[in-house]
């Protein structure tokens, strides 16, 4: 193999690689970030979901962070040690639906 055929192969693998796993991670990462839903009174809820796999949730005063992971189909699992839920999502136009046995929960990215 040539010199050039060498660079020309370690450059496209290294394209390739950050294209497939560049595009996963988006993908996966589309919650990431700060959500909140509209202030309805004095009650408010947020939920912060960090790259680390963890969502912080806020409900007025109270805080509680819990692990996330995110499976096919738009599902979404929120655990800690004592309680698991799970969700179907859909993002679109910036507002984050989370749906569980009928009931809708909407956020807007904060």
């Amino acid at each position: 193999m040539d010199k050039k055929t060498k660079v020309y192969s370690v450059i496209s693998t290294i394209i390739f690689f950050t294209i497939y796993f560049g595009i996963k991670h988006l993908a996966e990462n589309k919650l990431a970030g700060k959500w909140a839903t509209k202030s309805t009174g004095s009650e408010t809820f947020s939920l912060n979901f960090m790259d680390n796999d963890s969502v912080v949730i806020i409900k007025n005063s109270e805080k509680l962070s819990m692990k996330y992971l995110i499976l096919e189909n738009n599902r979404l699992v929120i655990e800690n040690e004592t309680d698991t839920k799970e969700y179907n999502y859909l993002i679109q136009n910036q507002k984050l639906f989370l749906i569980e046995k009928g009931d809708t929960l909407t956020f807007l990215r904060k």
